[in-house]
């Protein structure tokens, strides 16, 4: 009975703790600067980059291989997030996360329409559509929450006439967070717990007093 009750009370700790920790949690800043070369080049991202799967469309750009274009004034520090050849570019996740903003920046096109769609589970709960600009970084919020798949896909515009063509969009400062329990523990979850711990204590007297 003792060791039941002790489990028991261990179950809801780790619950209290596991929401007090989630609950606590700091939105994350996805800056793509450790993965910078130290050259000028474009890549692929790493397999599994920041915890999430990246579509083959996902490539990171080094702030000056393009100058005088969106890929350089789009990009914060040394190195962005781009969609090759125009594509759309999709981020997934195993557990479900919420996507809060980034910078957005058209490559070519000014006035670029960028539509921002978030699934869960492959239905589409979210979707916003953007105006971008080849000028510099703007920061958009979206605040989806509790999805696990973010799509971008981008389309339009006029060509600022910088040398090139296409849909391409630079993504950079990508911030997200996880997804909470779903709520705060329940007024009788604390009495269980105090049940629970009272119960150890009672098995612990009559224990000791069959020692004695």
């Amino acid at each position: 009975m003792q060791k039941k009750m002790f489990g028991f009370a261990k179950i809801v700790f780790a619950s209290l703790f596991s929401f007090a920790a989630y609950a606590n949690a700091a939105d994350t800043v996805m800056t793509f600067e450790d993965i910078y070369p130290g050259v000028e080049t474009t890549d692929l991202l790493p397999a599994n980059y920041g915890g999430f799967f990246w579509s083959g469309s996902a490539r990171f750009v080094t702030s000056q291989l393009v100058p005088g274009t969106g890929f350089a004034s789009g990009t914060i520090g040394d190195v962005s997030l781009f969609n090759d050849a125009g594509n759309d570019l999709s981020i997934n996740r195993g557990v479900a996360f919420n996507f809060l903003g980034a910078y957005i920046t058209a490559a070519w096109n000014n006035n670029e329409q960028v539509t921002v769609s978030g699934l869960r589970n492959g239905v589409e709960t979210h979707s916003s559509v953007i105006e971008t600009s080849t000028n510099g970084p703007t920061y958009f919020n979206f605040n989806y929450t509790n999805i696990d798949t973010l799509v971008f896909h981008a389309q339009g515009g006029v060509n600022a006439e910088l040398g090139g063509e296409g849909d391409h969009i630079v993504i950079d400062n990508l911030r997200y967070s996880p997804v909470p329990p779903p709520a705060v523990p329940e007024p009788s979850s604390w009495a269980l717990l105090f049940l629970g711990l009272g119960a150890i204590a009672y098995a612990k007297k009559r224990a000791s007093k069959r020692i004695d």
